[in-house]
């Protein structure tokens, strides 16, 4: 529903609805990888999901899309029965510590004035999102989860990018995944738990898509 005020989002609670993390695939970061892997102790293969675009609508100019030879997907976490492997049976995350960042700042599509302030809220219509109105969201928190969220975002993209360009035969799953440093020093921390610097842009929405699809390492 639409809010005349644009920061009345403010008041968001979530209710555990889970609906978030079920049927939509979440696109994630080397960072966020790292992360999870420090805090889960398990390997990337265990966790790490690739969503093709036979299975999955890939905008044609999608940041996030990695080349394999002929084929295109995306990094995202993995599935287990049509949901995100880390939601438990009671909707709760079993990796909240550790949760990827675009996870922290979901369902808020956030835009930062001139100044770098929070200025507009608006929901992610990726889901639908059971929410109530008695809560109380810090603007600050928000703007530095943004400001995190779109560091890493620039970062990976130049990765992606200089993977696409790298030699077709080559393209495999595993290479990727050397590529971007996250299959030699799994226990290597990148101190990823804090905020970093701000990046030029001045918005950024949830990165995950609607799928039904399949992938691989899944």
């Amino acid at each position: 529903m639409p809010f005349k005020d644009p920061l009345a989002l403010l008041k968001f609670r979530c209710t555990g609805c889970g609906n978030c993390c079920k049927g939509t695939a979440v696109y994630i970061t080397p960072d966020d990888v790292h992360r999870i892997a420090d805090g889960t102790g398990k390997t990337p293969r265990e966790f790490i999901r690739f969503f093709y675009d036979k299975f999955l609508t890939i905008a044609k100019r999608d940041t996030f899309a990695v080349r394999f030879g002929k084929r295109r997907a995306v990094m995202g976490l993995k599935w287990k029965v049509g949901k995100c492997m880390f939601l438990g049976k009671d909707n709760m995350c079993l990796i909240y510590d550790h949760r990827p960042v675009t996870c922290r700042q979901h369902p808020f599509n956030v835009t930062l004035s001139d100044t770098g302030a929070v200025e507009r809220l608006s929901l992610s219509r990726i889901v639908p999102c059971l929410y109530e109105m008695d809560g109380k969201v810090s603007k600050r928190h928000l703007g530095s989860l943004l400001h995190w969220n779109d560091k890493q975002t620039v970062t990976y993209e130049k990765t992606v990018k200089a993977w696409n360009k790298t030699d077709s035969k080559r393209q495999t799953r595993n290479a990727f995944l050397s590529f971007i440093g996250v299959l030699p020093s799994l226990n290597q921390s990148r101190g990823a738990n804090a905020p970093r610097n701000t990046s030029s842009r001045k918005s950024v929405a949830l990165p995950s898509v609607l799928t039904n699809g399949s992938g691989d390492f899944g």
